[in-house]
């Protein structure tokens, strides 16, 4: 029963912030029960975010790896593996027996099915959830092709009723559906609480899936339904969260938010994108800055951030930003104006309450916009000026009163120089 419960919460989560998810093919190991985790042969997960999840798949027998002893975790699911997927997920729930020449591994319709998978696409077929003029059993399967054929198992396993119509609309990308007959299972599995869809409130059918992720998730799910004293609260974000676009090019956006709150503490963020029609992960364990690169010049992009803990609770929702790439002749000038050897502030005059000074000229790539002159007492800033002149007379100050000031140039980008500086008395007011 619990592994039908961890089964039934895991299709709750199969289509939601998580991108990609896959079970095994032919593997390489075949433990059971992981209350102690063996260590695995495989060498391409050691210090991969999903290492524990991936073990204890390995050890419940849900997920294996491969024959060279790799689990390939970033790997995209293939249709076979689709079919593996749903023959556990439901097999045991559906007459499974096959007829003579289904089970004939020389019928021409199964030649290109791996033999691993074979059996499984045979009961698919049997049962109605995969299409055969669909089904190429290497080809990437998308998550609209996946939630379809799950929902029609269910459905065929009496564990999900779909309607012929329904009044709800939850998804924005509805236009992406091009069979109405389809996103009708899709609403299904949302009216029964199994897909929730991404956080920006699209489907995306069009997005692939990978291995990694699905390891994680049953792996927390059946911990929850193992250990009801497990971290389940998920992360959240204070109403005052932000998130801001710091630098961007052609090719490159730079974002920066606020932190979330956790009960246990944030431990990840994960930025969520799409790019040329591919859902896009980029996890950030270390502060709340991320680069994203390999954009399109002048083009759209919409950044989701979510925030996880050490349990495996992600943020419900997430902050959200849109911005456009620069197009590829709009340079970015990152350099910064500079003086000239032997550049110094100079007095011109100077009595009990101002000090009028002047400086040499900056020199930029492009062109110096103006300067900026700050004024300090006792290590305290007194005032701010902005000029494009070369001189400046700053008035109102005290007498016999020592000043420091600096000056510094700046261009149109708001590339700024480093600094001159002066050290300054007024005068004593005569008795």
């Amino acid at each position: 029963m619990k592994r039908l419960i961890a089964v039934l919460l895991t299709l709750a989560l199969i289509m939601t912030a998580f991108t990609g998810m896959a079970f095994a093919d032919k593997g390489n190991g075949n433990g059971n029960g992981y209350g102690q985790l063996k260590k695995l042969a495989f060498r391409d997960i050691e210090g991969h975010w999903s290492m524990n999840s991936i073990m204890k798949m390995q050890n419940l027998g849900i997920l294996q790896g491969y024959e060279d002893g790799t689990f390939r975790p970033e790997r995209i699911l293939t249709m076979a593996e689709l079919a593996v997927i749903i023959d556990k997920l439901v097999g045991e729930r559906l007459d499974t027996t096959l007829d003579d020449d289904e089970g004939d591994d020389d019928d021409k319709d199964f030649d290109k099915v791996p033999g691993w998978a074979k059996n499984a696409a045979k009961k698919g077929f049997k049962h109605g959830y995969l299409n055969l003029k669909r089904f190429n059993s290497h080809v990437q399967v998308n998550r609209l092709l996946a939630c379809v054929a799950i929902a029609k198992a269910l459905e065929e396993a009496d564990l999900l009723e779909v309607k012929s119509s329904y009044d709800i609309n939850p998804f924005k990308d509805k236009n992406l559906f091009k069979d109405a007959g389809d996103y009708r299972y899709i609403l299904a599995l949302y009216e029964a609480g199994y897909i929730k869809g991404n956080p920006d409130g699209n489907f995306n059918p069009n997005g692939f899936l990978s291995r990694a992720h699905i390891a994680s998730i049953i792996a927390n799910l059946i911990d929850e339904v193992d250990d009801p004293t497990a971290d389940k609260e998920k992360p959240v974000w204070d109403e005052d969260s932000r998130i801001a676009v710091i630098d961007k090019t052609a090719e490159s956006v730079t974002l920066k938010w606020s932190a979330a709150v956790d009960n246990e503490g944030v431990t990840v963020y994960k930025v969520l994108y799409e790019l040329e029609d591919t859902d896009k992960t980029v996890y950030v364990k270390s502060g709340r800055t991320v680069k994203i690169t390999g954009l399109d010049a002048d083009t759209e992009y919409e950044f989701t951030v979510l925030a996880g803990d050490a349990a495996g609770n992600w943020s419900k929702d997430g902050l959200t930003i849109k911005t456009t790439t620069l197009e590829e002749d709009e340079a970015v000038d990152t350099e910064k104006p500079y003086w000239v050897q032997g550049s110094s502030i100079d007095d011109i005059e100077i009595t009990e309450e101002s000090i009028e000074i002047e400086w040499d000229s900056a020199k930029d790539n492009v062109a110096v916009k103006g300067y900026e002159i700050k004024v300090y007492r006792d290590r305290s800033l007194l005032d701010t000026y902005k000029t494009a002149e070369t001189d400046i007379l700053i008035s109102d100050l005290d007498d016999d009163t020592e000043y420091t000031i600096y000056v510094r140039a700046y261009d149109e980008a708001g590339n700024k120089s480093s600094r001159l500086t002066a050290v300054y008395r007024t005068l004593e007011i005569a008795d």
